[in-house]
């Protein structure tokens, strides 16, 4: 689904705030821009916010895969997802791990 933000990973560790804003500012107006890093992996994410859709969309359709100027690897782009409110997963009652209906985790 089409958004004015968009989700990019694959990028390096140590990347910062601004840097994002600048490296992708070259495709559009950023409006807002926050890094994720990974603990433990190579690589950080970061969600960027274009000011319109048909920015975000040309990002997303033609940044996707390449190597932005300023950076030395390809980085994956897409929009970013909206969970459904209230959606925290299946845990026990929809075939987790565990005991449910009374029975043993094997189902007996």
């Amino acid at each position: 689904m089409a958004d004015t933000n968009v989700f990019v990973t694959d990028l390096p560790a140590e990347m910062d705030e601004d840097t994002v804003k600048g490296i992708f500012g070259a495709y559009g107006t950023v409006t807002y821009g926050k890094i994720f890093q990974s603990k433990g992996k190579p690589t950080s994410s970061a969600i960027v916010e274009f000011a319109s859709i048909d920015e975000a969309s040309w990002v997303v359709q033609n940044v996707s895969g390449t190597v932005p100027d300023g950076l030395s690897d390809p980085v994956t782009v897409a929009f970013k997802t909206k969970k459904p409110k209230g959606d925290k997963g299946g845990g026990k009652a929809c075939g987790g791990w565990g005991k449910s209906n009374g029975g043993d985790s094997w189902g007996r």
